[in-house]
C-alpha cells in the first residue's frame, strides 16, 4: 500500500512538471459568466416572453426551463431581474422535450423557495402531470424504442432521478410521480444495465510514464458527436451523484471511463466538440467545466490521477468560457452570436445560452476546492495520444508543440466535420494556439458534401479513406487501413501525419499515374493565391509536394470559427515514395 502511494505521488509530480500550458488566469470569476450569458438573452426578451434570437426566429413559445434554472440558481445581486426573466419563461410553459423539462424538476428541488406562493404551486402541479414525454425531431423515434440509445434516453433517466428527490407526489395512476420510489428504482436500473452497454470501453489514452487507461465515448450512437459526449457525460456524473455509490457500481464504472474520454479528447485550448454535429457549442465548454468539476470530487479518493485531471479541465473550459464573453454576452460560437451560418439549424442561440447556464451553475455547486492538485491534460503532454479505431474512429495526439485531432473514417455523407482526416490541428506560440488548418465546415444543405480528403483517384475511379489500424511515429502518426471505391473495390493504403515548425503534413503512399485529392475550406476574405505547389488565403497556406492543381468549388460554407468559407478541391499527381500535403500558418484559436 505504501508503495502504491509513492508511485500515486510520483504521478502527481511528473504530472505537474509536465503542465506546460498556462494555469488558468486568475482573474476569472464563474460568476461572471453566469452574468454574461443572463445579460445576453434578458437584451433579447420581449415583453410577452418570447425572445427574437439572433438567428432571426422567434423562440421560447414553450417555455425554456434552462433559462429559469440558470435564474433562479445565479447569485448576482440583480435577484429582480432574474426572478422576472424565470417567471416569463416559466410562463410559457415547461419546454417541448425531455431535455428542457429536466432543470424543471431541479427548480421544483432546489430551487422553489426563489419563486411566488402561486407559482410554487402551480409548477409541483405541473410537474406532477406528466407521464410521457418526447424527445424533438427525429430522435423521438429512438427515444420511445426500449432498444435504442441517444442522448434523450440518459436525460430522461437523470430527469426521473430528480424527480424522485422533488418531494412531489401525484396521485393520477400513469404519471412519472405516482410512485417516485419505483421510478427511481426503474432509473437506476437502466442507467446500470443498458447505459453501460451503449458504451463500451474500446478506447486508450496513453500518457508517457503511466499504464493505458481504458476509456469510452459516451454519445449518440453512429457518429459519436463530441459535444454530445461532453453533454452524455455531464448526464451521467450526475446520475451517478445522485445514485448512492453502492447502488450503482456499473454506472460508476462508466462515469470513469466516460470521464477518462473527455480528458483524451480535449484539445488544449479547451474545445471539446472538434468531432461531429454541435462544434464549438459553448454548452459543451459548460457542460465539461460540470462533468470535471463533479468527476474530481466523485474520483478524488478512488483515482487521484483522474481527478487530478479533471481538475485541470475544470481550469482549461473556465478560460475557454471566458473567452466566450464579448459585448457583455456569452457567444455561442467563437465566430460570435451575430455570426451564427457556421450553427446547425436545429439549434437557437437562446435556447444553446440556456442550456450552457443550466450546466455553469451545476458546475458551480459542484467545483472542488481551489486547491486541489492538477494534472496536466494529455493534449499539454508530449507523446500523450487518445485513440479509439475500433468504434468513434478518433485519435488525438501531442507532438512536441503540436496538438492534432483526428477522424479515422468517414461516417456521414453530408456532414464534413464526420469525414476522415485531420479534423483539428493546432500549434503553440509565443501568442497562443494557431490554427493550422480551419476546421471542418457545417453541412451546406442537404447536398451530399465533398470529400475532405485525401482521396485516392486512380483509373477513372475514387477511392476513399478507412484506417483501421495505428501507430505512433517521429513527429507524428501512422496510419493503415484501405482505400474504397464504390464499387467496393479496395487497395491497402498508409497514411502519415507529422508535425513540425513547419506546419503539419500529411502524406500517402499511392502509384505513379494516380492522383490525391483534398477539399480546403478557406475563409472567404482575401484573394486566393495560387503558385506551383502552394495555395494560400486568409493566412492559410497548403503545400504539396509535387504540383498541385485547384478548383474553386461554387458553395458557400462555415463553420464555428469562420463565418464565411469557400471550398477549393486540390489534386496533387502521386510521386513514389510518398506523395506530402502540408498545412500551416492560421489565426490565434480563441474562444
Amino acid at each position: 500500500m505504501a508503495m502504491r502511494r509513492c508511485r500515486i505521488l510520483l504521478s502527481l509530480l511528473l504530472g505537474l512538471v509536465a503542465l506546460a500550458a498556462p494555469a488558468a488566469h486568475a482573474a476569472t470569476d464563474p460568476g461572471a459568466i453566469t452574468a454574461g450569458a443572463l445579460a445576453g438573452v434578458m437584451a433579447l426578451q420581449r415583453d410577452d416572453g418570447l425572445f427574437t434570437d439572433p438567428t432571426g426566429r422567434l423562440v421560447g413559445s414553450g417555455g425554456l426551463p434552462t433559462l429559469a434554472f440558470g435564474a433562479l440558481h445565479a447569485d448576482d445581486d440583480d435577484a429582480a431581474a432574474r426572478l422576472s426573466l424565470a417567471r416569463a419563461t416559466l410562463a410559457r410553459g415547461s419546454g417541448a422535450t425531455v431535455i428542457l423539462r429536466w432543470p424543471l424538476a431541479m427548480i421544483a428541488a432546489d430551487e422553489l423557495s426563489a419563486l411566488p406562493s402561486a407559482d410554487r404551486t402551480e409548477l409541483r402541479g405541473r410537474i406532477a402531470s406528466w407521464a410521457t414525454l418526447h424527445a424533438a425531431g427525429i430522435a423521438d423515434r429512438c427515444y420511445r424504442q426500449a432498444s435504442c440509445f441517444n442522448n434523450y434516453k440518459l436525460a430522461d433517466a437523470v430527469l426521473n432521478l430528480e424527480l424522485a428527490r422533488s418531494g412531489v407526489r401525484s396521485a393520477t395512476p400513469g404519471t412519472r410521480l405516482h410512485d417516485p420510489v419505483a421510478l427511481r428504482r426503474r432509473a437506476l436500473a437502466w442507467l446500470e444495465g443498458a447505459l453501460p452497454a451503449a458504451a463500451p470501453a474500446t478506447a486508450t489514452v496513453m500518457v508517457p510514464g503511466r499504464h493505458a487507461e481504458p476509456a469510452t465515448i459516451l454519445s449518440d450512437p453512429g457518429t459519436l458527436p463530441l459535444a454530445y459526449a461532453a453533454l452524455c457525460t455531464a448526464w451521467a456524473v450526475r446520475a451517478t451523484a445522485l445514485a448512492a455509490p453502492a447502488a450503482a457500481p456499473r454506472l460508476r464504472l462508466l462515469t470513469r471511463r466516460a470521464l477518462w474520454g473527455l480528458v483524451g479528447v480535449a484539445a488544449p485550448d479547451g474545445e471539446i466538440s472538434w468531432s461531429g454535429r454541435g462544434q464549438d457549442q459553448v454548452w459543451s465548454l459548460a457542460a465539461t467545466r460540470y462533468a470535471a468539476a463533479a468527476g474530481n470530487r466523485q474520483f478524488a479518493s478512488s483515482d487521484p490521477v483522474l481527478a487530478a485531471r479533471l481538475r485541470r479541465l475544470a481550469d482549461v473550459e473556465l478560460d475557454a468560457l471566458a473567452g466566450r464573453l464579448h459585448d457583455g454576452a456569452l457567444q455561442v460560437l467563437p465566430a460570435g452570436n451575430d455570426q451564427l451560418s457556421g450553427l446547425d439549424h436545429y439549434y437557437s442561440a437562446v435556447g444553446s445560452t440556456g442550456l450552457a447556464l443550466t450546466w455553469l451553475e451545476l458546475a458551480r455547486d459542484a467545483l472542488p476546492d481551489p486547491s486541489a492538485p492538477r494534472l496536466a491534460l494529455p493534449s499539454e503532454i508530449d507523446r500523450a495520444s487518445f485513440s479509439d479505431p475500433a468504434r468513434s474512429g478518433l485519435l488525438a495526439r501531442r507532438v512536441g508543440a503540436t496538438w492534432m485531432g483526428l477522424r479515422l473514417r468517414r461516417v456521414h455523407s453530408f456532414d464534413p466535420r464526420d469525414d476522415f482526416g485531420l479534423a483539428r490541428v493546432l500549434r503553440r506560440g509565443a501568442d497562443g494556439w494557431h490554427e493550422q488548418r480551419p476546421e471542418r465546415p457545417a453541412p451546406a444543405g442537404k447536398q451530399r458534401a465533398p470529400g475532405a480528403g485525401p482521396l485516392l483517384v486512380q483509373g477513372g475511379r475514387q477511392y476513399w479513406p478507412a484506417a483501421t489500424a495505428w501507430r505512433p511515429i517521429a513527429g507524428g502518426v501512422e496510419l493503415s487501413g484501405a482505400w474504397h471505391a464504390r464499387d467496393g473495390r479496395s487497395r491497402p493504403a498508409r497514411w502519415r501525419v507529422t508535425a513540425s515548425a513547419a506546419g503539419v503534413a500529411l502524406g500517402t503512399a499511392c502509384a505513379r499515374g494516380s492522383a490525391v485529392q483534398v477539399t480546403e475550406w478557406l475563409p472567404r476574405r482575401g484573394r486566393l493565391e495560387r503558385g506551383e505547389r502552394f495555395a494560400a488565403r486568409a493566412g492559410y497556406r497548403v503545400r504539396a509536394s509535387t504540383p498541385l492543381t485547384l478548383r474553386p468549388l461554387a458553395t458557400r460554407y462555415a463553420n464555428a470559427r469562420q463565418p464565411s468559407l469557400a471550398g477549393v478541391r486540390v489534386v496533387v499527381a502521386c510521386r513514389r515514395p510518398w506523395t506530402i500535403l502540408r498545412w500551416s500558418g492560421g489565426a490565434v484559436a480563441t474562444g
